[in-house]
């Protein structure tokens, strides 16, 4: 796999002020360097280690500085997932067969149309289509 190194040093930008922090300041919490931090925002390479270090002091994934893919959920947002699938299945467990069908059937296209629509959200933000 070929890494977008620009395209990471994006994300991590993207990240970094999302969090509302500043360069020195990422950098300090992280103990590297602000110039290091410069430099990879920049699309610099550096090591899998750095970016290691930098994805858990922002507090995202591996996955998302490398692909962009967004994977991350700290405690808190775990805990609600998790409440919401015991309170789904609580529903669900009390649905017939020809029910359960229905539910499939209307919910599966809700979702992929909702996924497609955040992509091509990302998509049009980020060519400036949209803002």
């Amino acid at each position: 796999m070929e890494i977008d190194w620009k395209a990471c040093g994006q994300r991590i930008r993207d990240a970094r002020r999302k969090k509302g922090m500043t360069q020195e300041r990422l950098a300090k919490a992280a103990a590297i360097s602000a110039n290091s931090i410069r430099r990879i925002e920049y699309g610099q390479p550096t090591q899998v280690s750095t970016l290691r270090i930098i994805a858990r002091t922002l507090r995202v994934s591996m996955d998302y500085l490398l692909d962009g893919v967004e994977t991350y959920m700290d405690a808190p947002e775990i805990a609600e997932a998790l409440q919401f699938c015991n309170e789904i299945n609580c529903q669900l467990a009390n649905c017939t067969p020809s029910q359960l069908r229905y539910i499939a059937e209307v919910l599966l296209p809700v979702l992929l149309l909702r996924d497609e629509m955040e992509r091509t959200d990302r998509w049009e933000v980020k060519h400036g289509i949209i803002q």
